[in-house]
């Protein structure tokens, strides 16, 4: 917990970075709890299905190929909303008040 001596930017800072940690470990969390469940699942039903599921459109496609080739294009997606974003900030902020302190009230 920040302690009173901290600036409140600092504060909130750390505050923002505890959350983000959290929420990322519960991603996390429930992503490894579906991967296992999954798992699980795959070897109760194995013995009930042929050799090999046969998809012939996706005989010459490997599946980490098309996860990189789509998080890529989302990483790309991103960077770009992210530039975006620094740059209209940047744009109103000559006519933005900065916050007043809250010692000064």
């Amino acid at each position: 917990m920040p302690s009173n001596t901290e600036s409140p930017q600092k504060a909130v800072q750390e505050i923002t970075e505890n959350v983000q940690q959290q929420v990322l470990d519960a991603i996390r969390f429930g992503q490894d709890t579906t991967i296992d469940a999954v798992k699980s699942l795959v070897e109760v039903v194995r013995p009930y299905v042929p050799d090999r599921v046969r998809v012939p459109y996706l005989r010459d496609v490997e599946p980490k190929q098309v996860v990189e080739a789509t998080f890529g294009f989302v990483e790309k997606i991103l960077e770009t909303q992210k530039e975006f974003v620094t740059n209209l900030l940047a744009a109103v902020k000559p006519v933005v008040a900065p916050g007043e302190d809250a010692s000064s009230n």
